[in-house]
C-alpha cells in the first residue's frame, strides 16, 4: 500500500485502491520515452529503463537463461509502462534499474494478460 500521509478513521484497514497507488507513485515519477522501444522512469531517486525485446532478443534470453516464458516474472498489460511500449501477452520485457546502493540491476518480465 502506498501513502502519503496519516490515514483516516474511515480509510484504517481498508485496501487503498490501485489505481489511486499508482497516481500517487505517479506524481513522484518522470517518465521518458527515447525510443520507440524504450521507456525511462526515475521514481524516488531509482532509474528504471524498460525495453520492449525484438523476437530475436527474447528467444536469446531464453535461450541464455535456460528458461521458458511461463517460467518469467509476468507484467501485466494493464500496466502503465507495458502500454507505453505496446508490447502484447508473450512479449519480453527488459528492466534495468539503477539505484545509489545497488548498482545496476536487470529483470526479465513476460507480459501477461491483466
Amino acid at each position: 500500500m502506498v501513502s502519503t500521509g496519516q490515514l483516516s478513521s474511515k480509510s484504517k484497514g481498508k485496501k487503498v485502491r490501485a489505481s489511486a497507488a499508482k497516481e500517487r507513485v505517479g506524481e513522484a515519477a518522470e517518465v521518458k520515452e527515447t525510443h520507440p522501444r524504450i521507456v525511462e522512469l526515475e521514481v524516488f531517486g531509482w532509474r528504471l529503463v524498460h525495453e520492449l525485446l525484438s523476437p530475436e532478443e527474447q528467444e536469446e534470453v531464453l535461450r541464455r537463461y535456460k528458461t521458458t516464458r511461463p517460467q518469467l516474472p509476468k507484467i501485466l498489460t494493464s500496466d502503465p509502462v507495458v502500454r507505453k511500449l505496446g508490447a502484447k501477452p508473450g512479449d519480453i520485457i527488459k528492466i534495468t534499474k539503477t539505484s545509489p546502493t545497488a548498482g545496476v540491476t536487470v529483470y526479465y518480465r513476460v507480459v501477461d494478460e491483466a
